[in-house]
């Protein structure tokens, strides 16, 4: 009987390990504020996961990054404000959470790099195209140098959740 209920007990652990990150997505979406940010998409292929657009985001290189002091692999937090034209711009970088944000502001919580393409790693910078869209979604971001740009859900804590890309009129749901 004692067997049966650790046995019960080691398979309930695994699922609810395997479980929570898409349920933590799920509350950052429903819960999360939406922000919009500015995006240049690179196109590689991954055979396990199939299509999927590496996006590169004006905020991955916030002013005051190389001042903060902030290491390779450190957790920043990126303070946002939204402009006029309604996309979310970086108006600050720092290693802590910020106590408050005033009205139009959110905060993003990535993590430092030195890759060659991007200081701060969001975690949203994969967008995967399904097939059956991906040469739509190519002929629409070579068309014309329309803007590009990824419809981000942030919560409280600065964790994300990509939600859509939209290039120029066209929205594609992720």
């Amino acid at each position: 009987m004692v067997r049966h209920i650790l046995f019960v007990a080691a398979v309930a652990a695994q699922l609810a390990i395997l479980a929570w990150s898409p349920l933590e997505k799920c509350l950052i979406r429903a819960e999360g504020t939406v922000i919009v940010l500015r995006t240049r998409p690179v196109d590689p292929y991954d055979v396990l996961s199939g299509y999927y657009m590496t996006l590169s985001f004006e905020i991955s290189e916030p002013d005051g990054l190389d001042e903060s002091g902030l290491t390779e692999g450190a957790t920043v937090y990126t303070t946002l404000a939204r402009g006029d034209d309604h996309v979310w711009n970086a108006v600050a970088v720092g290693d802590a959470l910020p106590a408050d944000l005033a009205d139009g502001e959110a905060v993003i919580k990535g993590r430092r790099s030195n890759s060659w393409r991007t200081s701060v790693i969001y975690g949203i910078e994969r967008y995967y195209v399904p097939e059956a869209m991906r040469e739509e979604i190519e002929d629409a971001i070579r068309a014309e140098e329309q803007q590009i740009l990824v419809e981000v859900a942030v919560d409280d804590d600065g964790d994300s959740s990509l939600l859509r890309l939209r290039v120029g009129d066209t929205v594609y749901e992720y």
